[in-house]
């Protein structure tokens, strides 16, 4: 039933002009909900720690855990499959007490042999958070995926953080445009 809904979803999408956008709903926890038994977040890796103080939507949302010197990440794993020469939209929710470092929130592009596209861009895209921002805040940007590619990752980045960081609520969003119905 739930498969038939999604492809009802999708065929839906791409079949009817002005059609919202397809989002994503193959990709595993993108909502910090399901935890492991070391208290870090499934499907993320082990620097993606569960809190489940104040999350923005849910029980749970992921602590950044860092070193507090050089860049640390938070990466969905596995990436997921994703389409050349598309548009998407990525977006998520965070909030932070940072006074100092960097924090920022990206894509890698990764192609069929599973290795990073560093033609483009270092085959990373970021956008930054703003520090100090304690309540919860939406932040997306759009991007066209490469020719060659086959994968997606998501990251989180924190470089030298002098406080915490918290994300949830994560989405991707495949744009559909009216010109390609």
């Amino acid at each position: 039933m739930k498969k038939a809904m999604m492809a009802a979803l999708l065929l839906a999408s791409a079949s009817f002009a002005g059609a919202e956008d397809a989002v994503l709903t193959n990709i595993a926890n993108l909502d910090f909900e399901q935890v492991n038994k070391d208290n870090t977040c499934f499907a993320w890796n082990k620097n993606a720690e569960a809190c489940f103080d104040n999350p923005q939507a849910g029980k749970a949302c992921a602590k950044q855990i860092s070193n507090g010197s050089n860049w640390d990440a938070i990466l969905h794993i596995p990436a997921f499959r994703a389409e050349p020469k598309t548009k998407y939209r990525l977006s998520v929710w965070s909030r932070n007490t940072l006074t100092g470092g960097n924090a920022k929130y990206g894509v890698r592009f990764i192609d069929a042999k599973q290795e990073t596209m560093s033609s483009l861009q270092g085959g990373y895209l970021w956008k930054p958070v703003k520090n100090g921002k304690d309540k919860w805040t939406e932040y997306k940007f759009e991007f066209t995926t490469p020719e060659g590619l086959a994968y997606l990752n998501i990251y989180f980045m924190v470089d030298k953080p002098q406080g915490d960081i918290f994300w949830d609520s994560v989405k991707i969003e495949k744009i559909v445009s009216a010109e390609k119905q």
